[in-house]
């Protein structure tokens, strides 16, 4: 699934986006490195910790986990684990297998993991919607850390000056053109609503 197929399939109306709902409708257990020790411990997988924010774990004959440093900041963490919601939906993980790699692997699944992460926790659509195209307003309304939220801002107007370029060429935008895009966009369409009316609730 991509990710704007997963929020539609959890049923995600509103930001910040609710990751222990997804997680639950995917059957994916949420654990911290503390609440999950005993199950790290058993499967050997404590020398890998080191220096990592987070992993997806598949227990044989059991469920997919996500485990998390606790210690990290709010947007980070949120990060995190829509990283390794990213690796369970795209199938990167066999049985038994794990995602412990390092932070800036040139690895092509961490950049597609990073990228669901991105487009989970800030989908662009919902942000053209209630109007967001700040670092500060991406991150007060999706709970992103300040890095993710420039990155998530830039790719904003990239998207929109290519939608002014769309509207002067062909007269028409170059948003929900997909109609997966269309659809989420619909889903969040209430919230969104409620957000322009009320801005200190988005």
């Amino acid at each position: 699934m991509t990710a704007w197929e997963t929020l539609l399939y959890c049923g995600i109306t509103k930001l910040p986006v609710d990751l222990k709902q997804i997680c639950h409708k995917l059957g994916i257990g949420l654990l911290s490195y503390t609440q999950g020790y005993r199950i790290i411990q058993r499967y050997g997988l404590l020398p890998a910790l080191r220096g990592a924010d987070g992993f997806l774990f598949r227990v044989e004959n059991g469920p997919s986990i996500i485990f998390y440093r606790p210690e990290q900041t709010e947007g980070r963490r949120s990060f995190t684990i829509a990283h390794e919601i990213g690796h369970y939906c795209m199938g990167h993980v066999s049985v038994g297998e794990n995602t412990l790699r390092r932070s800036g692997s040139d690895d092509p699944m961490e950049r597609d993991a990073d990228r669901f992460a991105a487009q989970l926790l800030a989908p662009s659509c919902v942000l053209r919607g209630l109007k967001l195209n700040s670092p500060y307003a991406i991150r007060y309304a999706c709970r992103l850390s300040g890095r993710a939220s420039e990155i998530a801002a830039e790719r904003m107007r990239r998207l929109e000056a290519r939608d002014m370029e769309s509207m002067r060429r062909y007269g028409r935008s170059c948003f929900f053109r997909s109609p997966v895009e269309w659809r989420l966009y619909c889903q969040f369409e209430p919230f969104i609503k409620e957000s322009l009316h009320h801005p200190d609730r988005a």
